[in-house]
């Protein structure tokens, strides 16, 4: 999660939580919506991370049941390789996790060609947000890419 916090003398800095793990079922859910907390200030932000808490709500307004768990970053590269970290979490059985999923995403791997546009390391400009975009967005069915695609064209400029 990334938002602008205020600091103590009217100054802002953008917090950006740890990389969560989130796993729930929607076999019987059309859409998903996220209920965040709030964060408005350093100590907000340092209960959150702390103790991360978000709801999801089905469309109806009726919560989701879900598992919540912190991405502990195990690379000390520059660039953190959240495909490879999701997989390593996925095989470690803790609360989140769903080891079936690490074995989909270690199949889906020997598909590709020998080199893929999932191969190259995103550039330093691209934010976390849309590294992450990017991620699920692979990971998605046809069908969900396009239900995405076309809720975005929808989408007001910003």
């Amino acid at each position: 999660m990334e938002k602008t916090i205020r600091l103590p003398g009217n100054e802002e800095r953008l917090y950006i939580s740890p990389p969560l793990v989130i796993s729930f079922d929607t076999q019987l859910i059309s859409q998903v919506n996220f209920q965040l907390p709030r964060l408005e200030n350093e100590r907000e932000a340092s209960h959150f991370n702390a103790a991360p808490r978000l709801a999801l709500l089905d469309g109806d307004a009726m919560p989701i049941p879900v598992k919540l768990d912190i991405l502990a970053i195990t690379s000390t590269a520059k660039v953190v390789d959240y495909e490879i970290e999701t997989e390593r979490y996925n095989k470690s059985a803790k609360r989140a996790s769903l080891p079936q999923f690490a074995t989909m995403m270690a199949d889906d791997s020997t598909l590709l060609s020998d080199v893929s546009e999932l191969d190259t390391v995103p550039p330093q400009s691209q934010t976390l947000t849309e590294q992450r975009l990017k991620y699920w967005f692979r990971l998605a069915d046809p069908q969900t890419r396009n239900h995405f695609l076309q809720w975005a064209e929808k989408q007001p400029p910003s």
